[in-house]
């Protein structure tokens, strides 16, 4: 690959990852899109690599913490990280660095107070059903759903 070649690719790389961060593999999906040769797709990977513009435990970390604050339960969001191509062996170890700090049930009682902030699907079963169904479409499984909803009743 000559200097002059690689130089635009080189650019465009730098630019897409000035926005916001991205995994190796949605670089490399890129560059592929532009048609640029598997020889330089890996220099430029490795080069991003070298000079920590592309870090894919970074990019896991800030993946999780965006989708968190968005209310998505960790199996939710370690499903779409492996869909964006981010390695099991990176989510692996976020999962274990959020695990003692997050808890899918104090997320599902702050999704609920959110919701419903005058408990009132405590009277209505059409409500309670509901928010149960936007939980589970959070990806949060039954028995954290069920658990949040048991100690918030158990608080008022």
């Amino acid at each position: 690959m000559t200097p002059k070649a690689y130089q635009s690719f080189w650019r465009y790389a730098l630019n897409i990852l000035a926005h916001r961060d991205y995994c190796q593999q949605q670089v490399r999906q890129k560059l592929q899109q532009r048609e640029t040769p598997a020889d330089g797709i890996d220099y430029i990977i490795q080069r991003l690599l070298d000079l920590n513009y592309l870090d894919d435990h970074r990019f896991t970390q800030n993946f999780f913490r965006m989708q968190l604050s968005r209310g998505q339960s960790l199996k939710h969001i370690a499903y779409k990280a492996q869909s964006k191509g981010v390695t099991r062996n990176h989510i692996e170890l976020v999962l274990a660095e959020l695990h003692d700090v997050q808890d899918d049930t104090s997320v599902c009682k702050a999704l609920i107070s959110k919701r419903d902030p005058q408990n009132l699907y405590q009277h209505d079963t059409k409500k309670k059903r509901r928010l149960m169904h936007f939980l589970q479409r959070r990806g949060f499984d039954a028995d954290s759903i069920l658990r949040a909803f048991y100690d918030l009743e158990q608080e008022t």
